[in-house]
């Protein structure tokens, strides 16, 4: 189970469970997460980069644009382009741009 530190803007920082976010919009170019504060209940909601949500979404946040959501109808997903499986694909196989990436997740997240 993976955790990250995220911001509630009543709590402060809080450790929030991968599978307790969700994400939406992440084909779009306005993708955001949200989840509720573990301590106060509150719902948070923010943007972050697309490179981010898919991140988000590989560590076992909930996509809110998957067709099987029951009582929710399919979003039409755009497909990659290839620069953004070259990129994405040469993020994963350096430790250094992996670690580097997290950061300025966990950096979103906090804001």
């Amino acid at each position: 189970m993976h955790r990250m530190r995220a911001a509630c803007h009543l709590c402060g920082d809080v450790n929030v469970d991968a599978a307790d976010v969700e994400v939406g919009g992440h084909s779009s170019a306005t993708p955001s997460y949200s989840f509720r504060c573990p301590r106060c209940g509150c719902g948070i909601q923010r943007p972050l980069e697309r490179p981010a949500a898919l991140l988000l979404l590989a560590a076992g946040a909930r996509d809110l644009d998957a067709p099987d959501r029951v009582g929710h109808e399919a979003v039409p997903t755009g497909a990659l382009d290839e620069n953004e499986v070259d990129r994405f694909s040469s993020l994963l196989d350096c430790d250094a741009a992996v670690a580097a990436s997290m950061r300025r997740l966990v950096a979103e997240l906090q804001d």
